[in-house]
């Protein structure tokens, strides 16, 4: 649980600076599954309510309403290169809405849209000391959105008349993790970049990158600033970004 001090621009909830509460839930966790292939699953949730009054209006709102489900499954050879394929799925919690003056737009609710993911290619892992480590995958990516009524994310703009639920691109990912503990071992830095491109259109690429520092303190207390980044063009020509500065409670299901 934490509260939070945010500066937002999104296609879900636009543009806005917001004092907020929520939760999130992370979870990267890797198995070993008969010796022989490496399971990692991966659990990013996380959801944030902000509340304004004025004399006009009365708006509350979810700012970060989001699931993301992963699952890795690597065969380590001992290559350079170790052959994997991973699956993701990512939507909303509860409804997500904008406010164009005092009209409440719906944007997206759960299941709609849903954005799925399957990747088959090479991971590489660099030790950067005795502890930490730097991952970069190379893959073929299966990506596909389907939605109902809120269809930004699926539809084709080039057919003006006609309004797409489903689209299926298939293009080149690469990604970069990054899990540092540094040197007070309270404190973690986290970052996540991954570059998409179609097939058809290798010039153009989508680009995300999520990078998080956490500082625990008092045993569960937690201090963290959060800088997500996505440019995608099929979405918006302006850069979308979510910074936040996140004070909370920090309670752990797994311990090393």
């Amino acid at each position: 649980m934490f509260i939070s001090q945010s500066q937002i621009r999104d296609w879900k909830t636009g543009e806005k600076t917001n004092i907020e509460f929520g939760f999130d839930l992370d979870i990267d966790e890797e198995f070993f599954i008969d010796s022989l292939f490496i399971f990692k699953l991966t659990n990013d949730t996380e959801y944030s309510l902000f509340y304004d009054k004025s004399e006009k209006i009365e708006v509350y709102f979810p700012t970060k309403n989001n699931i993301f489900l992963e699952g890795k499954l690597t065969y380590p050879f001992g290559w350079i290169l170790d052959p994997y394929i991973a699956a993701s799925g990512q939507t909303q919690i509860t409804e997500m809405f904008k406010y164009q003056g005092e009209r409440r737009v719906q944007t997206a609710k759960l299941w709609d849209p849903v954005i799925s993911i399957q990747s088959s290619g090479f991971t590489f892992k660099i030790p950067l000391d005795s502890i930490n480590s730097t991952i970069f995958n190379l893959a073929t990516t299966l990506r596909q959105v389907r939605s109902n009524e809120y269809t930004l994310l699926a539809d084709d703009k080039k057919t003006k008349d006609i309004v797409e639920n489903y689209k299926a691109e298939i293009g080149l990912t690469i990604s970069n993790e990054l899990n540092v503990k540094l040197d007070d071992k309270n404190s973690i830095l986290k970052s996540k970049v991954i570059v998409f491109s179609k097939y058809e259109d290798l010039e153009k690429w989508a680009y995300q990158q999520q990078i998080e520092l956490q500082t625990k303190f008092l045993g569960i207390c937690v201090f963290s600033f959060k800088l997500g980044l996505i440019y995608d063009e099929d979405i918006s020509k302006q850069l979308n970004y979510n910074q936040s500065m996140q004070l909370g409670i920090n309670l752990a299901l797994f311990k090393d």
